[in-house]
């Protein structure tokens, strides 16, 4: 399979096990927890790993199913990408490892509860995933063949997820008092991401067709 193709399929694939994740949530977030189904712009995609729902309901479907959307994300869509870029390679590759690593901690943190700092696995999580991330928007930015829009979706993606970043270290650390906005932001992180991989998938099968 070619590195598009495998792109694409995880992107799919992804999408797929996360959207039936969401269907299967019981209900519940940190502002109605009396909720009775998932809320896409109202809860955060961490609560799709809990094994009871924040209303008491068991999830352990919906668990599973999302624990495996991060693991297709994670080793069939972002590592290769990471693993392929040019620019700082060894380094942009270790934190490649390291983002996946602690992408599935959390996974397995959140699932069995247990006692470990969520704030900083998530945020060791995003912030390998963007240092991984910037080489492969640079590499994308030189060759003449690569479309506009690959690129600056790229970009679009790392800035969403620096400034939420720094609005979840805020709300954690800073002081600032948890808003429903945080959940808007990470979906918006979400949306431009998974566009990103699928327009960068679209480029790599065009390339691999000599198109």
């Amino acid at each position: 399979m070619t590195e598009g193709r495998l792109l694409g399929a995880a992107v799919v694939a992804f999408a797929a096990l996360l959207g039936a994740a969401m269907a299967c949530y019981p209900g519940g977030d940190y502002f109605h927890a009396e909720g009775t189904h998932y809320r896409f712009w109202h809860n955060f995609l961490c609560d799709l790993l809990l094994a009871e729902s924040l209303n008491g309901q068991a999830n352990v479907v919906g668990s599973v199913l999302a624990t495996l959307s991060a693991f297709v994300m994670m080793v069939f869509g972002l590592l290769p990408v990471w693993w392929r870029a040019r620019t700082w390679r060894v380094a942009t590759r270790a934190s490649g490892v390291l983002s996946t690593a602690f992408a599935m901690l959390m996974c397995v943190q959140v699932s069995f509860d247990l006692p470990l700092p969520h704030p900083v696995i998530t945020l060791l999580f995003g912030g390998f995933a963007v240092i991984a991330s910037i080489p492969v928007v640079i590499d994308l930015r030189w060759p003449p063949a690569t479309p506009v829009v690959v690129a600056w979706t790229g970009v679009l993606a790392l800035a969403s997820a620096v400034g939420g970043a720094v609005l979840y270290g805020l709300t954690k650390w800073g002081g600032l008092t948890a808003s429903p906005l945080l959940p808007v932001v990470q979906k918006v992180v979400l949306i431009l991401t998974v566009a990103w991989l699928g327009v960068l998938a679209r480029h790599l099968c065009a390339r691999d067709r000599g198109l």
